[in-house]
């Protein structure tokens, strides 16, 4: 009797790039994609489209101070990474109740285990807390920090675009963390044009608030400038969307859209106004702590998909190593868990 050969596995694919862009304060219920009334982010609609939409995902903080290591361990509790004034630090951020407590054994950062499977890393930002070599960004092989106040935003998409090209055949990790749709209260310079239908008077009357110390209060706004303000957020939202379009068209006209994934979210949400407040952290109001989550790879994440369920940012850091099959190190943990189970094709 002949023995006919069991028929050949097919090849398991080769882990995918991963491209994570992280808008700071960017509010999952302003994107139009989300429900909002208005037509802020179709670029990043047009992208959901192609993969799954989150549409209860939250972050673990309301400050990035407190989000950031967070998601990049997927520990809840994760060791501070800042130290006291707000930039990261090779220490952590302690306090009284901190200062005796050993550091977290099991917690081990993304890029880290990542370079440990072949990836090249590289971090794209405008952030300033993440300019210098720290814990974080001195795991990554490259950093690329944009400080031009004018058209960092701009500078940090089109130098991204560029790397690309000339890194196409790397398999790599790229962190892109844009300030916006995030604003400094100590500049009327980070804020943008005045879209339609916000008045100059308004804009300049919002401006010179902004520049005064805040309380994170609404004290002293009038229901127009608050409504104001609420615009030019929006109007931010849109710009940033434009720029995270050109970085899909780049990976499409590269070839590479289909051997990426690429995830979009945030560090944490925005009070525009709501509970009495201007900006974030304090209480882990939805208006800070729910945020966008888009992931996209086609060959294992079916398009279309639109998830109800709760999830977290801290489920971003299992769901990427999952698709680069990049195990742990031997003693580290997470908190969070893979998302593909409920999204593969």
């Amino acid at each position: 009797m002949l023995l006919c050969p069991a028929p050949a596995s097919a090849a398991e694919p080769e882990p995918p790039n991963v491209v994570f862009i992280l808008l700071d304060s960017a509010r999952a219920d302003r994107f139009s994609s989300y429900g909002y009334g208005k037509s802020t982010t179709p670029r990043m609609d047009e992208i959901a489209r192609q993969g799954a939409l989150f549409l209860n995902n939250f972050s673990p903080a309301s400050l990035t101070q407190e989000s950031l290591p967070r998601i990049f361990s997927s520990r809840r509790y994760s060791t501070q990474l800042f130290s006291a004034a707000g930039g990261l630090t090779r220490g952590r951020r302690e306090s009284p109740r901190t200062i005796f407590l050993g550091l977290d054994p099991q917690q081990v950062l993304l890029p880290q285990v990542l370079s440990g499977n072949g990836y090249h890393t590289a971090l794209f930002t405008d952030h300033g807390q993440l300019r210098d070599k720290n814990a974080l960004t001195v795991l990554f092989d490259e950093r690329h920090y944009f400080e031009s106040r004018d058209v960092r935003e701009e500078a940090v998409f089109s130098n991204t675009n560029s790397w690309l090209e000339k890194n196409r055949q790397r398999k790599f990790f790229l962190y892109i963390h844009i300030l916006s749709p995030h604003w400094s209260e100590r500049s009327t310079q980070d804020l943008p044009a005045s879209p339609d239908g916000i008045s100059a008077d308004v804009v300049r009357s919002i401006k010179l608030k902004m520049d005064e110390p805040l309380s994170r209060g609404t004290k002293g706004f009038s229901p127009e400038e608050l409504s104001g303000l609420q615009g030019l957020y929006d109007n931010r939202l849109h710009v940033v969307d434009e720029l995270v379009g050109s970085l899909y068209d780049k990976l499409k006209e590269l070839g590479l859209a289909g051997k990426t994934a690429l995830i979009i979210s945030s560090d944490h949400g925005e009070n525009l106004g709501e509970h009495g407040k201007i900006g974030h952290g304090g209480l882990p109001w939805d208006t800070v702590t729910r945020v966008p989550l888009i992931l996209v790879y086609p060959p294992r994440v079916r398009p279309g998909a639109k998830v109800q369920g709760l999830t977290e940012s801290i489920d971003i850091m299992p769901t990427v190593l999952e698709l680069a099959s990049a195990p742990l190190p031997p003693g580290k943990a997470m908190d969070g868990v893979s998302l593909l189970g409920i999204v593969d094709q």
